[in-house]
């Protein structure tokens, strides 16, 4: 484990099992995020990245998955911890924002209580207190007239809004690391780009790390610090966000840029998408699990598994395949920008 790491991840495998067999949706991950750093996680739908948040955070019950490996949070071994202890955690040292707020409020209880039972989680804090730090956070996040709308219910709220109040109650407890899975998925683009620049100022604010799960990489390009790109419960590739997107080892990193169109060309031929599907992970491919999709495959590909290998010595930049790719001819990423929340 590193010791000076807020999350760190070693060889985590989650499997659940299915009458045709385990499904291994993690397999033998690791990871490590460092105080106030923001860590993107990309993929395809299907790739791992909402479990292995999950997982991580202590929100994956063993009673219907087997969980191996070991997950080191803030000091603590989050999958040696009694459930009880689990929750102790739970918005004081990490929290997460979900994809559907709607779903993740309550329905009946008002915005406010709720986010004032969040900032209870200190015991020194009194009920009046905890009401008037909800409408403070309220205020925080950017909820016009936050007294008022403190007594909301969630479905009286647009999405926007909803997304806002899930921060909200996030951040209440001021705990290190957020974990946010798709946290602007349902939102028109400019509303996205508010709650992306909200997340960046408090973090800013906060000092607080971000695990921002998402299949979109230009969110992830401009908005965190570092990327692991996952592909049928792998990693396939890791690094500063910079240097992975401008100059990607692994095949399927590259297929992903290339499937983007681009904003500096005037006119373009679509892009082309990946061939075929991944894989069934019933019954995944012996080496290398892209190799059925890849163009670049051979026979190596297909039987052997490829290690993790850096890009270059101290960069951080390390990628999991048998023949390296140049540098993306896809939609080019622009690296993260800190800015003010917009108004």
């Amino acid at each position: 484990m590193t010791g000076d790491a807020l999350l760190s991840i070693r060889d985590l495998v989650v499997e659940f099992p299915t009458p045709a067999g385990p499904v291994r949706a993690v397999d033998q991950v690791s990871l490590d995020l460092g105080f106030g750093e923001r860590l993107g996680i990309v993929g395809e739908s299907g790739s791992g990245k909402s479990v292995l948040a999950r997982t991580a955070m202590g929100l994956t019950r063993t009673r219907v998955a087997r969980v191996t490996g070991q997950v080191r949070l803030a000091g603590h071994a989050v999958l040696d911890l009694s459930e009880r202890r689990r929750r102790a955690l739970w918005g004081r040292e990490v929290a997460m924002v979900f994809q559907d707020p709607l779903s993740a409020l309550h329905p009946i209880t008002p915005i406010g209580e709720q986010i004032a039972e969040a900032v209870r989680r200190d015991p020194r804090v009194t009920r009046r207190q905890a009401a008037t730090r909800a409408v403070e956070l309220l205020e925080t996040v950017g909820i016009p007239l936050a007294a008022q709308r403190a007594r909301s219910r969630a479905h009286e709220l647009s999405g926007g809004m909803r997304q806002r109040v899930a921060i909200a109650m996030a951040v209440a407890g001021r705990p290190k690391l957020i974990f946010a899975d798709e946290p602007t998925t349902a939102l028109d683009v400019t509303v996205q780009a508010r709650i992306l620049d909200l997340f960046d100022a408090l973090c800013r604010e906060f000092g607080i790390g971000l695990v921002m799960v998402s299949h979109d990489l230009g969110v992830v390009g401009r908005h965190t610090d570092r990327v692991a790109v996952m592909y049928a419960g792998r990693i396939a590739e890791r690094g500063p966000v910079a240097d992975v997107f401008a100059r990607p080892g692994m095949r399927y990193t590259s297929a992903l840029m290339a499937a983007i169109p681009r904003a500096d060309v005037a006119r373009q031929v679509l892009p082309r998408p990946i061939p075929g599907l991944p894989p069934n992970l019933l019954d995944p491919p012996p080496g290398c699990r892209f190799a059925p999709r890849c163009g670049f495959a051979s026979d190596r590909c297909r039987t052997a598994q490829p290690p993790m290998t850096a890009r270059a010595a101290g960069a951080g930049h390390e990628f999991a395949c048998w023949h390296p790719g140049e540098p993306a001819v896809g939609a080019a990423v622009a690296p993260r920008q800190d800015r003010e929340v917009a108004e």
